[in-house]
């Protein structure tokens, strides 16, 4: 670990992503580009593969990208994010331009919103979330520790 940080040392080297598409081309770019990052990656075909993935292993992965409409009927990337949001940061991608679609998964909590094709400049930069998230959350932590502790100190005991 680096010095007062909750980032490994040599990251974002390893990083643990579940990515899912279930365009079989699709996911298989995106892997190669994530792999090419040093990223370790998980590929699901499917949003309820994914689901089932992050219900078995609920830590095993630092990020999740998904794409937000798929071909089967009922769990789509929203449906994703809603699940794991408050836990892992999420960055849906889209076949479409869709300005609703993409607000709709900003204000839902997604933390990025990508269109296909993904290039590898953007998918080299998404340990930024994982890290954000992470420094954020000590943040959090630290300020409420400093909260409690003032609240607890007695203008009259100096």
């Amino acid at each position: 670990m680096e010095k007062g940080s909750s980032v490994p040392e040599g990251y974002p080297v390893g990083m643990r992503v579940l990515a899912m598409d279930d365009d079989p081309t699709g996911l298989s770019k995106l892997e190669k580009m994530l792999r090419s990052c040093d990223y370790q990656v998980t590929t699901k075909a499917s949003a309820v593969e994914d689901v089932r993935e992050l219900l078995d292993n609920p830590m095993g992965f630092d990020l999740v990208m998904t794409i937000v409409h798929t071909k089967a009927r009922g769990i789509d990337g929203f449906d994703i994010l809603k699940q794991v949001k408050n836990r892992l940061p999420v960055i849906l991608f889209s076949d479409e331009y869709d300005p609703e679609m993409s607000k709709r998964g900003i204000l839902g909590g997604a933390c990025d919103f990508m269109l296909k094709p993904l290039q590898i400049k953007e998918i080299s930069l998404i340990w930024q979330h994982v890290v954000r998230r992470r420094l954020f959350a000590g943040c959090s932590a630290n300020t409420d520790v400093e909260s409690s502790v003032d609240s607890n100190d007695d203008p009259d005991d100096n």
